[in-house]
């Protein structure tokens, strides 16, 4: 998602982004997704920490 914002943007499109009813900075979208991409490491390494356990 971040690569494909960032090469409309290389190529002039305006991008207009909405959290509820208010604008948001693309910068904010990144990172949401960065910290999802974080929650899901870190469960995952709780999970293999269980499955080790086992």
């Amino acid at each position: 998602m971040n690569e494909l914002i960032d090469q409309l943007q290389k190529k002039g499109v305006e991008i207009v982004l909405y959290e509820d009813d208010r604008v948001v900075e693309t910068e904010f979208l990144k990172n949401i997704i960065e910290a999802h991409f974080d929650s899901e490491r870190y469960l995952q390494e709780k999970d293999d920490k269980v499955i080790e356990q086992d």
